[in-house]
């Protein structure tokens, strides 16, 4: 029976009283989240490329060992330095990647959303984190126990496999990063950003494609390498081309065949 308003505590004359449903016992209760938590846990694991292959009754087992949290805009969830016993998996909202330097400089390595893992690395190698890991927006993420997941790991050898394809494409993205860092102009390198951004948060629109993922134009420089000013610099550029415009965070992308173009290296 769908739900009626607090304000009508009557129903029409003659009729008869809807009937409550019994009060739910707090352990009932308790007992719905466990099983909801557990469920989201489990579509993480399926969502997370080093899991998604992995028999269901190993993910049904390491999921009824995750936790479940969530955490508001801004937070950080791991710092550098921290040393974690748990790998973590976003179920909704963003997660932003980052490194700092001692003078306070920034760089941003990337933006994770829904079925990202983080934390596997130092999982592995018991060392603290040298990344910062804060939630872009309101974040829920599972917590996996170190111990049940290296327990899953000898108990089933052969799925290591894809945990050491997932570490070695990051060490790939790493070091093609630095490599553009090194040898690309900003020019390029922001066409390429704003397509691989499209890829995970762009959605179709009559202008051509929106980046729903909204970032600041520091923010774009910090996932760059580069200030604020010469950001802004270059999308005037792109702007002025009709190839992209910006407003209040917010990219679209007007040429798409010019954008990759542009972000073609040499």
């Amino acid at each position: 029976m769908a739900a009626v308003s607090g304000n009508l505590s009557r129903v029409q004359s003659g009729a008869r009283m809807a009937e409550e449903p019994p009060a739910r016992s707090k352990r009932q209760q308790a007992a719905t989240t466990a099983e909801e938590k557990v469920a989201l846990a489990l579509r993480a694991l399926q969502a997370a490329q080093p899991f998604k292959d992995w028999p269901l009754d190993v993910l049904q087992a390491l999921a009824a060992h995750g936790r479940v949290d969530t955490y508001p805009r801004d937070t950080y969830i791991l710092n550098r330095g921290q040393v974690t016993n748990a790998l973590y998996i976003v179920i909704s909202g963003i997660v932003e990647i980052s490194a700092a330097s001692i003078d306070g400089g920034k760089l941003i390595i990337r933006y994770g959303s829904s079925g990202w893992v983080f934390g596997l690395l130092n999982l592995l190698d018991g060392l603290p984190m040298n990344h910062y890991f804060r939630a872009h927006e309101p974040t829920t993420t599972v917590a996996l126990p170190k111990a049940a997941l290296l327990g899953a790991l000898h108990r089933s050898p052969q799925l290591w496999e894809s945990v050491v394809a997932e570490v070695a494409q990051r060490n790939r993205f790493i070091l093609q990063q630095f490599a553009e860092l090194a040898f690309d102009p900003l020019r390029t390198r922001l066409a390429r950003a704003i397509l691989i951004l499209a890829q995970s948060y762009g959605t179709p629109s009559e202008a051509g494609v929106e980046v729903e993922l909204r970032l600041a134009k520091h923010k774009l420089g910090e996932l760059l390498g580069v200030s604020r000013q010469s950001v802004t610099k270059e999308m005037k550029r792109l702007g002025a081309e009709g190839i992209v415009a910006m407003h209040y965070g917010r990219i679209s992308i007007l040429d798409l065949p010019a954008l990759s173009t542009l972000a073609r290296p040499g």
